[in-house]
């Protein structure tokens, strides 16, 4: 049964072998060209995503810090000495009621490229037991830390992601000497 009428999809349906090679090539080009737009926006949300994670990462970071430092303080420490080392500061905690020495200090060991904050622990007559407080993707650099009244010490620095080289400042205030 033959068609007259070229109007509307029947038009489309009778194609001759050239016609229908044209039309494999377009659709090729609009699907590459859909593909590369796609998959352009998909490499700007990786980029926007990995962006956010960092971020995450680092807020992470700061607030497993300030819980770990919080709680040394508040229930560990009863005196504080601060001393300058070069332009970082060293901070030594006693407890009372113990022999152990806590010290918190940036330091370059032979595992890291870049400096990070250790603490080390000495029990009286013993040697000293050093340990990173970050995780190895996360440097730190520039402590600051000062004694406060009223028992109070502030505790700055810069925390380096190191992958990235975005900085997060750090900066909290914790009171000692409360038990």
């Amino acid at each position: 049964m033959k068609r007259e009428n070229m109007s509307g999809i029947w038009f489309f349906m009778k194609k001759d072998k050239g016609f229908i090679l044209l039309e494999g090539f377009l659709g090729i080009f609009l699907l590459f060209i859909v593909g590369g737009a796609a998959l352009q926006g998909f490499c700007q949300g990786t980029a926007v995503w990995n962006a956010v994670m960092r971020e995450m990462e680092m807020r992470q970071v700061s607030r497993d810090l300030k819980s770990r430092l919080g709680s040394y303080f508040y229930f560990r420490c009863h005196k504080i000495r601060v001393e300058k080392k070069g332009r970082d500061s060293l901070i030594t905690g006693s407890s009372a009621y113990s022999s152990k020495r806590t010290a918190f200090y940036l330091g370059q060991l032979q595992d890291r490229d870049y400096p990070t904050l250790y603490v080390s622990v000495k029990q009286e007559g013993g040697d000293p037991g050093v340990n990173p407080l970050l995780p190895p993707q996360i440097g730190a650099n520039n402590l600051i830390v000062t004694t406060l009244p009223q028992e109070r010490v502030q505790w700055e620095m810069d925390l380096i992601h190191i992958k990235s080289g975005k900085t997060y400042h750090f900066r909290e205030v914790f009171p000692y000497a409360v038990w």
